[in-house]
């Protein structure tokens, strides 16, 4: 079996539209799609779809939005060690603390 992501069996169409609503002036939602590069590397830890709703009325909802789907793949990928739920968990709960961190800091 080849190791390029376009030539496995398997696929899986995706795609990702936003929408500023009707009472916002800016998009503070984010997404991200981290395909898994080898086939081995598919196959122990899966693709990862990330959907990040902005924070709406709160200050840098959009920075919020952006953290997440920035931090999570990388602190998953990190925890290569745990199991991917496990690794999911502890990346998710490491990225609301950064979230929470920086809202403290700059209310």
């Amino acid at each position: 079996m080849s190791n390029s992501p376009a030539d496995w069996k398997h696929s899986l169409l995706h795609a990702a539209v936003t929408d500023i609503g009707m009472r916002r002036t800016n998009n503070q939602d984010s997404h991200a799609v981290v395909l898994a590069g080898e086939f081995d590397q598919w196959y122990r830890r899966g693709h990862l779809f990330i959907v990040a709703d902005g924070m709406g009325a709160h200050a840098a909802g959009e920075l919020a939005s952006k953290l997440a789907v920035d931090g999570i793949p990388h602190l998953y990928h990190k925890h290569h060690d745990l199991s991917p739920p496990e690794a999911l968990q502890k990346a998710i709960l490491e990225t609301n603390t950064e979230v929470n961190r920086r809202g403290e800091a700059n209310p």
